[in-house]
């Protein structure tokens, strides 16, 4: 209770965080006891506005501002998860200071670590705002337990979120593009299949069983039917063949906001620092 009452820069200074970082206790701090939902942007939801808009705080991933169809998908952002990138060309391009602020969120969680490269680039567009990190212990720990490739954002923000004392955390809107994305959202590819290129870049059955593996340990988190379904079909033994499927009959979302598939650039073997990302 003594930090209470002192000033921001004398506890960041103390704690020696770059960039006006806030500590990560301090975020977990406005979590306790609340009702989390975390939002994809896969495009099968329709009609979930108002459930979103009804829990405590609700979280998104990498490139969900400004919101589109909050009929769909909300209208709030409380937190926000990003790789603070973007793709293009055979190389990621960090986000610019523009966008940081145009966040309109309570809280950004950097994917990279506060002393990473990334960090170094993007920190002074974050300074001012509430924002913190996942450690590089914690990242690498997820990894270890997926494997070889590195985790999707999305995947990565839900194990952290179960760090804190939150009351329950619902999952909405991933399905690891097997709908696709919702039109408009990151860097759109039209003639991308997104399913295919996550595959490139990210093991999905491993993060599957892994989430299964999350939900066995922690049973505040709840996922939507179709992430339960798709979690099934891959402890049963049938995902793989199912995507491959997919990815050879992919059609359009059959809705009005006739979903993208995101683009993908860069190479999957990108591990270290800048640790290959996909868009949720």
């Amino acid at each position: 209770m003594a930090e209470i009452i002192d000033t921001l820069k004398e506890r960041q200074a103390r704690k020696g965080l770059p960039f006006g970082m806030w500590g990560e206790a301090e975020y977990f701090a406005d979590l306790v006891g609340k009702r989390v939902v975390i939002v994809g942007p896969a495009g099968y939801v329709q009609g979930m506005g108002e459930v979103i808009d009804s829990y405590d705080v609700v979280v998104r991933v990498n490139h969900a501002l400004p919101i589109a169809f909050p009929e769909d998908y909300g209208t709030r952002t409380d937190v926000l998860y990003h790789i603070l990138s973007h793709r293009g060309g055979t190389s990621k391009t960090v986000v610019t200071q523009e966008e940081v602020a145009s966040w309109d969120c309570e809280w950004i969680v950097s994917r990279h670590a506060p002393r990473s490269a990334r960090i170094r680039r993007v920190g002074p567009y974050l300074e001012g705002r509430k924002w913190t990190a996942m450690s590089h212990e914690f990242f690498f720990t997820v990894r270890k337990e997926i494997g070889s490739l590195s985790p999707n954002t999305g995947v990565s923000a839900i194990a952290h979120l179960l760090l804190s004392d939150l009351k329950s955390l619902d999952v909405i809107g991933f399905d690891f593009y097997r709908s696709g994305v919702y039109k408009g959202y990151g860097d759109v590819g039209e003639k991308e299949n997104a399913l295919r290129i996550n595959e490139n870049w990210h093991d999905t059955d491993a993060q599957l069983r892994y989430l299964a593996v999350l939900q066995r340990r922690d049973n505040r988190l709840h996922f939507d039917e179709t992430l339960k379904e798709i979690i099934n079909e891959c402890i049963g033994g049938n995902s793989r063949k199912a995507r491959k499927h997919k990815v050879s009959q992919q059609t359009a979302v059959p809705d009005s906001r006739e979903a993208d598939d995101i683009e993908s650039a860069g190479s999957p073997t990108e591990l270290q620092e800048d640790c290959s990302d996909s868009e949720y």
